[in-house]
């Protein structure tokens, strides 16, 4: 066996080997182990050195070995992960000038604009029992705002239903001159007052850009900036007037702000025309000079649950994969979050309708659910306050004079505003408004950079919450789980390859296989075997990213998180001086692989067949095993060989037939830090039950999940599931949409942001070492480099990505074709990863815990020396500390003292570079000397 402690080595002190997973930091455990003491009394996680730094011959060659069974080599590991994870010495501490005070504008209703300054207000209506906001569950707006920055000189388009062009909180911020109507010739972006739906761009308008210090109204975020009303969501919509639309004014317009959906159906698929797609497509690469129109989008509104006869109807348990524009890698998705940053409401009620999907950059704030029913009340739930159409024409309607009837439940009394406006069409405004205060702060952001800084400064709402609504918050049950867990629903797995002289039960073998990528068997009965993977918090740059269930099977999420004004003003301001600026963008594709000899599925020659599910016999608890890719209709035989009397004893026993995922690599010299990622699908069979119960994940070469649209599993009348997670729901489906013909889909994820292209060292988690091979041939395939590699003995384990077809349901599915795109920034082929976090230890007890979980391990089997599936687990640390943001990471070449990099962190305190093999000191400063 060979000496693997270089690898471990390398994790610990903040240098990685080749495509190494593990970020840098001090485990709460190994700090206790090791006797760790604070340093010095900054809450800042670091220390200056207590040694002299290490001498390092390299990333790759050269490294000398410590074993921490040794009192010598914990201390000599602990000396250099306190060197490579120092933050700041006081000599190179430097802090900048503090910002201007904030003074809370004059406007009358600014303080009850919880979404700019959330100090735990009122935010319901004054009929019904109060509900009070969570204070800091807002966008951060009074930093950026003392910063100066107002917006000034940023065009923002509000395509919409028209912007009343004389209110008076905004007249004085529209540009006539750019003004469109694209439905009307002769119109000039006023609204239609007699339409329905008239008063909608209005308030999206107020959101972004009302007039502050004007002693009437609220504030818009960026009250400095310029509006262009785009009359384009009414009645007469055609095709060409979208395209009119995003190509206008492309040298002026800064943002668009897109604040509907495609309509039609739930849970069906929306295409955009290729005409809009190529619109958008050329507004970004040609438009503001090069570099970029923003193209903002809600996310759509439809993602609650409809509930039985008599109960009002919140959603369709839609969701916004379903939705071309938003799957386009040129526009920002942002989702909804209210007034207290989750899900579960005080009062019992719940905020499901935000709709998300892996292609959701972001989430900003929204009212919570304004026409729920509780009891025989309505109206309950959180609304935003922004400008109406003036006089009686708008949301908020006068009460009778003579009965002092409410029509409209708004007990706002000037109704040139209105307190209840409300939906992912009040969040996507939030964002763009925040953009405007960045593009004034750099006015030389790309579009790329814009999403780039929202992603690293995105505020992790509700860390440790789990989905609950009223009945749930009374009851200790097991339905829900964290949202920020990145593998919500580990992968189905194969069972143990059958060996009768181990006295194993069926079941286990069946519910609770080995986890060894190494004893994947391949012939007569292929099975599939993958590492153990305990819950993650964050994907494999160190990104937190939100995705998972609700208490009704909604499909719910946060993206990478709240939107933050100040620190994404912080990393605008610094974007270009510390050069964070993303080179020009890379795409790699695997082109079209279709179904027949192309795909890459060996053994297996029902290439693009998608069995149904199926449910083994009641000896093996009836567990339900969903068809995979490549797979045969009657392969349900094979799990219930294991509950006969002598299993596999004849000579043409049962095979595993359920099939595989398929694999993908990015080659080295194509490597990238990965933005995006395109999977274009073409299915025969029915749509609308693919759409229900087929689930279709993609997981990255360092474990992150993206399950790319919203399934449920199918019930039989008596089944197992193999995972118990709670991320699953059990339902038929409701798509209304069910044909024989092709599904054509292109999904995207922006979930794996950060992360290398390339394959990444395999790694068994109990352990944190590398899984070595001990067979001498590949993992999985036996023949064929896909999966694992390479196919050398005492090798580390390679993974790729992998494309999971799991079929949870009764309609069987061929794939036609597939295509994979991967889109972001180039990193050079010979580069090795350097990643870690910075954290601020709140309560100054000397212990950070970096990866936000506690791993804990259970025995299955009474055998330690075997990993089952079920067996290492990892929950959410409930002490949970803050991570640094606004922290200057700087990477020096020892040889020469260059500075050959740097990273600005975000509020998820994680930093990466990608370095060629050298020798060099990581460093940080912190202006705010934490």
């Amino acid at each position: 066996m060979p000496n693997r402690q270089p690898s471990r080595l390398n994790s610990l002190f903040g240098i990685r080997a080749k495509k190494e997973r593990r970020p840098a930091g001090v485990s709460r455990r190994r700090k206790k182990q090791l006797g760790f003491e604070t340093l010095e009394a900054r809450q800042v996680m670091s220390a200056s050195a207590i040694v002299a730094p290490p001498t390092l011959s390299g990333l790759s060659t050269g490294w000398s070995t410590y074993s921490n069974a040794t009192a010598q080599g914990q201390l000599e590991i602990l000396a250099r992960e306190l060197y490579w994870q120092a933050l700041i010495s006081a000599a190179n501490q430097q802090v900048e000038d503090a910002p201007t005070a904030f003074v809370p504008p004059n406007d009358p209703l600014f303080n009850d604009q919880w979404h700019l300054l959330n100090s735990g207000q009122v935010v319901g209506t004054p009929d019904l029992q109060e509900l009070y906001a969570v204070a800091g569950e807002d966008i951060n707006l009074a930093g950026a705002w003392a910063l100066g920055y107002t917006g000034a000189g940023v065009t923002v388009a509000v395509l919409d239903s028209g912007v009343q062009l004389n209110h008076p909180d905004l007249v004085g911020n529209i540009r006539l001159d750019l003004s469109l109507d694209a439905l009307n010739p002769t119109g000039n972006g006023n609204p239609v007052f007699n339409s329905d739906g008239a008063a909608h761009g209005t308030a999206v308008a107020g959101i972004i850009a009302a007039m502050a210090n004007n002693g009437i109204g609220g504030a818009g975020i960026a009250p400095g900036a310029s509006i262009v009303p785009i009359r384009l969501i009414d009645f007469g919509q055609t095709d060409q007037a979208f395209v009119d639309a995003y190509r206008h004014a492309l040298q002026e317009i800064d943002i668009t702000n897109n604040s509907y959906g495609p309509g039609g159906f739930d849970r069906a698929l929306a295409p955009t025309s290729p005409n809009q797609l190529l619109a958008i497509r050329d507004s970004v690469i040609f438009g503001r000079g090069g570099l970029g129109v923003i193209h903002v989008f809600a996310s759509g509104n439809n993602g609650a649950a409809t509930y039985a006869n008599g109960f009002s109807d919140l959603g369709g348990l839609d969701s916004s994969g379903y939705n071309g524009r938003l799957n386009s890698r040129y526009t920002i998705g942002v989702t909804g979050v209210d007034h207290d940053g989750f899900y579960s409401n005080f009062d019992g009620t719940t905020t499901g309708y935000p709709e998300i999907s892996a292609a959701i950059l972001i989430a900003a704030p929204t009212g919570s659910n304004a026409g729920i029913e509780i009891g025989e009340d309505n109206g309950f739930g959180s609304g935003i306050v922004t400008t109406d159409l003036t006089g009686e024409f708008g949301y908020n309607i006068a009460p009778d004079p003579i009965t002092g009837q409410e029509f409209d439940r708004d007990y706002l009394a000037d109704t040139n505003y209105t307190s209840r406006f409300n939906g992912t069409s009040a969040a996507a405004p939030m964002v763009s408004g925040v953009i405007a205060l960045m593009l004034e702060a750099n006015p030389n952001l790309s579009w790329r950079d814009v999403q780039e800084i929202l992603v690293r400064s995105a505020r992790t709402n509700q860390p440790l919450a789990v989905p609950q609504n009223g009945f749930e918050q009374g009851h200790v049950i097991d339905g829900t789980q964290n949202l920020w867990i990145t593998n919500q629903v580990p992968v189905f797995h194969d069972p143990d390859p059958y060996q009768p002289n181990i006295p194993v039960p069926a079941g286990l073998r069946l519910f609770a296989p080995t986890l060894d990528p190494n004893i994947t068997t391949v012939g007569d009965d292929p099975t599939m075997h993958y590492q153990a993977t305990p819950s993650a918090m964050t994907n494999g740059a160190g990104y937190t990213v939100s995705m998972g269930k609700g208490t009704n099977g909604e499909q719910i999420g946060y993206g990478h998180g709240v939107v933050d004004a100040e620190m994404a003003v912080l990393l605008a301001q610094q974007w270009h001086t510390k050069n964070q600026a993303l080179p020009n963008e890379r795409t790699f594709t695997t082109f079209v692989t279709s179904s027949g000899l192309e795909f890459p599925i060996p053994l297996i020659a029902n290439r693009g067949h998608i069995p149904a599910a199926q449910v083994g016999n009641i000896d093996t608890g009836a567990i339900m095993v969903p068809g995979g890719l490549g797979g045969f209709d009657d392969f349900i035989d094979f799990w219930n060989e294991y509950t006969t009397a002598a299993p596999f004893s004849a000579p043409s026993g049962p095979e595993n037939d359920r099939g595989t995922p398929i694999f993908f690599s990015v080659p080295d010299n194509n490597a990238m830090s990965i933005e995006s990622v395109e999977v274009k699908i073409s299915m025969s069979g029915g749509t609308g039950a693919a759409l229900d119960n087929l689930r279709i994940l993609l997981v990255s070469p360092e474990g992150t999940h993206s399950d790319l649209n919203h399934y449920f599993i199918d019930p039989p009348d008596t089944f197992q599931l193999q995972s118990n997670s709670p991320a699953q729901f059990i339902d038929q489906g409701i798509n209304s949409t069910d044909n024989g013909g092709d599904f054509v889909w292109t999904f995207t994820s922006k979930r794996t942001w950060g992360e290398r292209s390339d394959n990444a060292i395999v790694y068994d988690p109990s352990t944190g070492e590398p899984i070595v091979n001990t067979t001498g041939i590949s993992p999985l395939t036996g023949e064929f480099p896909v999966g694992f590699t390479p196919a050398t003995l005492g090798a580390a384990l390679e993974q790729g990505w992998q494309l999971h077809f799991e079929n949870y349901g009764g309609t069987a599915f061929d794939v036609n074709a597939i295509e994979v795109v991967w889109h972001g920034s180039p990193v050079a082929a010979a580069s090795q990863r350097v990643q870690g976090f910075i954290g601020v230890d709140d309560d100054r007890d000397g212990l950070f815990n970096y990866s936000r979980v506690i791993q804990q391990t259970v025995n299955l089997d009474n055998d330690p020396t075997t990993l089952r599936l079920g067996e290492l687990q990892a929950i959410v640390d409930p002490n949970l500390e803050s991570f640094a943001g606004n922290i200057t990471v700087t990477a020096t070449r020892v040889s020469d003292g260059v500075v050959v990099d740097q990273f600005v962190t975000g509020h998820d305190g994680n930093f990466y570079f990608d370095l060629v093999p050298d020798e060099y000191i990581i460093s940080i400063v912190d202006p705010e000397g934490r």
